[in-house]
C-alpha cells in the first residue's frame, strides 16, 4: 500500500508505503536472470551513429550548472542532472540499441498517457517526435534531457497524483507517497524489465483499475453524442409522453435499457431501466422523471470523462492498507463502507455498509485518515464555542428555559451557572463566557454512542435522535460529523469479536452512564470524496458534486499543465486549514 490520506491521532499506525521507485528497481533488478527485454521494437536508430562523447559533452555543457553539490535538497531537475553527471554525461536513451529501444519504450508510454487521465502533451510527446526527425547534436541534446524529464513527471504524476499540495484541507490531503526523481531515473536506465516498472507505477486498487476502464469505454464514444431528453416536466410510470422515444434513445447509449427503441408508453421495461439510472445516479429510484433525473440525463460523455479523470487523480492519494479491514465513508455517496481482503481472492470487498448524514456545504466534512480506537456510550456533548454563539445564543436570550428543556448545562470553570440569573441583554458573540454541555439522554445530539478515530478536526461518527432525515435523497446536515442510520449494527460488528452481546451493550446504554470501551484493534477510518467510481458489479456510479470540489480540483489540475520543466521536488504550498465540526 501507499501512504496517502493524512493520517491523524496517536494512535496511528505508520503505513508501509507502497514501493517505492528504488525498492521496486531493487525488484526488478534482482530478474537479471530472465534476461527480460524492456521493448519489443526500436524506433528510427539513425541517431545511433553520432558519437556517444560528443552527445556526453552537450550533456554536460546543457545539465552540469543545475547540479549543486552542497544543495540540501534538489527538485526534480536537479535530481535528473546528478543522474547524468553520475553516468559521466552518457546517454540513456540513445547510442546503443538497448537504449533506443528503452527511450522507444518509454515515448510510447507518454504517448498513452491518456489511458491514465492524463494528456500526453504535458510530456512533451509532440516535441519528443520533431525533436527525432533531427540529428544536429543540439536537437539529439535536447531530446534526450526532454525524454528523461517527461518521463520523471509523468512517474510523479501516475505514482504520487498531480497535485503537490491540500486544497483548503478538504479535498486531496497532502501526498507523502515515496518517489524520488533520481532513484527512479536511474533504476529505469538499468533495469532489465523497463515495462514493470513502469506499470508499477499506478495504483494498486481495483477501484482506480476499473475507473480506468470506464475511461477508456467513454473515451472511444466521446465524439458521440448522447440523445438529448426534452425536459417536459414530472413523467410517472405509465404515462405516454412525446419525450418517451429520446429517453429510450438516451438510456440504451448510456447501457441501461435494452428494449425496444419505438413507442411513446412509458412502460414497465423503460422504468426499470430508469430505476437502474437513477440508482446509479444517487437519486430516488422510483422510476419518477423528475428535475435531477433531467439533469443527470443532461450530462453527456465530455462532462462525464471530467469527472471520471478528478477522480482518478482523488484515487492516486488514497492508500489503504489491503491487508486489514477498514472504514470508507466517501461524503457524495452518504455511506459508510467496512472493507476487508477477500478471503478468496485477497481483494477488497465491502462486507458492511450503511447510510450516513455528513456537513451541509457551510460545515464541510473534511477529508482524511485516523484510526478508530474507542466507541463512547452514552456521550456527552461538548457544543463547540462557534455553534454555541451562533445557533444557541439568540435563542437562550429569548428564552433560558431553552437550555433545560433540551438537556443542556451552561458551565463557567467547569461549574454549573443558573442561566435565569445571567443579564443575556450584556452577552454577545464577542464576550460570550460559558461552555455549554447536553447531557446523555434521548435529546443528545450525538445519540447513544459516538466512535472515536482522533483527529485535529474534531470530527467523529455518532448516533443521532433525527432519524428521518436518512429518508432523505440528499443527507448533508450536519456541521461535520458523521452520523450513523444503524449505530448499534456498527457497535455490535466492532464489540462481537471482543465478546459483547447485543444485551451487553444494550445493558451499558440502558444504565444512562457514560462509558468508554476501547477497541483492541485500531482500525483506520479514510473519509474520500468520490463523485464517480465503477462498483464491484461493474457499474458506473455517479454523485452529485455536493461540495463544489470537481470544477476547484479540474481548474487546478488544468493549471499544472504545460509546466515540463517546472518539476518540484518538494510542495510548496501551505497545509489544510482546520476546522472542529461536530
Amino acid at each position: 500500500m501507499r501512504k496517502s490520506l493524512r493520517r491523524e491521532g496517536p494512535g496511528a499506525r505508520k503505513l508501509a508505503g507502497r514501493p517505492s521507485s528504488l525498492a521496486i528497481a531493487a525488484i526488478l533488478l534482482g530478474l537479471l536472470g530472465n534476461h527480460v527485454a524492456a521493448a519489443t521494437q526500436s524506433p528510427d536508430v539513425g541517431e545511433a551513429t553520432m558519437p556517444a562523447d560528443g552527445l556526453a559533452a552537450g550533456l554536460q555543457a546543457s545539465l552540469q550548472p543545475l547540479v549543486a553539490v552542497d544543495a540540501p535538497a534538489h527538485n526534480d531537475m536537479q535530481s535528473m542532472a546528478m543522474v547524468y553527471a553520475a553516468r559521466d554525461w552518457q546517454p540513456i536513451w540513445t547510442g546503443s540499441a538497448d537504449a533506443l529501444a528503452r527511450g522507444q519504450l518509454v515515448v510510447e508510454r507518454l504517448a498513452a498517457a491518456d489511458r491514465e487521465g492524463l494528456d500526453p502533451e504535458d510530456y512533451g510527446v509532440s516535441q519528443i517526435a520533431a525533436l527525432a526527425a533531427k540529428a544536429d547534436m543540439a536537437s539529439l541534446v535536447e531530446r534526450e534531457t526532454l525524454i528523461s524529464a517527461a518521463l520523471i513527471r509523468y512517474a510523479r504524476d501516475v505514482h504520487t497524483g498531480r497535485l503537490r499540495s491540500t486544497m483548503n484541507g478538504f479535498d486531496i490531503p497532502l501526498s507523502t507517497l515515496p518517489f524520488e526523481a533520481g532513484g527512479f531515473l536511474t533504476a529505469a536506465s538499468t533495469v532489465p524489465d523497463l515495462a514493470s516498472l513502469l506499470d508499477a507505477l499506478p495504483p494498486a486498487l481495483p477501484a482506480y483499475a476499473r475507473l480506468r476502464t470506464l475511461l477508456a469505454s467513454l473515451s472511444a464514444k466521446s465524439g458521440e453524442h448522447w440523445t438529448p431528453v426534452p425536459n417536459v416536466g414530472k413523467v410517472a410510470p405509465g404515462a405516454v409522453s412525446a419525450m418517451i422515444p429520446a429517453l429510450r434513445q438516451r438510456l440504451t447509449q448510456s447501457g441501461d435499457f435494452k428494449g425496444e427503441l419505438a413507442g411513446s408508453t412509458y412502460d414497465p421495461p423503460l422504468v426499470e431501466a430508469m430505476k437502474h439510472f437513477q440508482a446509479r445516479h444517487g437519486l430516488n429510484n422510483d422510476g419518477v422523471i423528475g428535475a435531477q433525473t433531467y439533469a443527470a440525463l443532461g450530462d453527456g460523455t465530455g462532462s462525464r470523462l471530467r469527472e471520471i479523470k478528478v477522480n482518478m487523480e482523488r484515487l492516486r492519494h488514497f492508500d489503504p492498507d489491503p491487508s486489514g479491514p477498514y472504514f470508507v465513508v466517501n461524503i457524495p455517496d452518504y455511506r459508510l463502507q467496512l472493507i476487508t481482503p477477500d478471503e478468496a481472492t485477497g481483494k477488497p470487498v465491502v462486507a458492511y455498509e450503511q447510510h450516513v448524514v455528513v456537513g451541509t456545504a457551510k460545515d464541510q466534512t473534511p477529508t482524511f485518515s485516523a484510526d478508530m480506537s474507542y466507541i463512547e456510550f452514552n456521550p456527552n456533548w461538548h457544543v463547540p464555542k462557534s455553534i454555541a454563539i451562533k445557533e444557541m445564543l439568540p435563542k437562550i436570550r429569548a428564552d433560558p428555559g431553552y437550555l433545560e428543556r433540551n438537556s443542556y448545562l451552561l458551565l463557567s470553570g467547569g461549574q454549573p451557572v443558573n442561566p435565569w440569573l445571567v443579564d443575556w441583554s450584556q452577552v454577545n458573540a464577542q464576550n460570550f463566557p460559558y461552555r455549554v454541555r447536553q447531557t446523555p439522554g434521548g435529546q443528545n445530539a450525538l445519540g447513544q454512542m459516538k466512535f472515536m478515530f482522533p483527529n485535529s478536526y474534531n470530527v467523529y461518527i455518532h448516533d443521532t435522535p433525527s432519524k428521518a432525515l436518512f429518508a432523505r435523497q440528499r443527507r448533508s446536515f450536519s456541521h461535520g460529523c458523521i452520523r450513523l442510520m444503524k449505530p448499534m449494527e456498527l457497535a455490535d460488528l466492532l464489540l462481537q469479536p471482543q465478546g459483547w452481546s447485543d444485551a451487553m451493550i444494550h445493558s451499558v446504554l440502558d444504565a444512562g452512564r457514560t462509558r468508554v470501551v476501547t477497541l483492541k484493534q485500531a482500525i483506520p477510518v479514510h473519509i474520500i470524496y468520490l463523485t464517480a467510481w465503477v462498483d464491484e458489479n461493474g457499474k458506473p456510479q455517479f454523485r452529485e458534486d455536493l461540495y463544489d470540489r470537481d470544477e476547484v480540483l479540474a481548474t487546478r489540475l488544468e493549471a499544472r499543465r504545460g509546466r515540463l520543466l517546472e518539476l518540484p521536488g518538494a510542495p510548496t504550498e501551505a497545509h489544510a486549514q482546520q476546522q472542529s465540526p461536530t
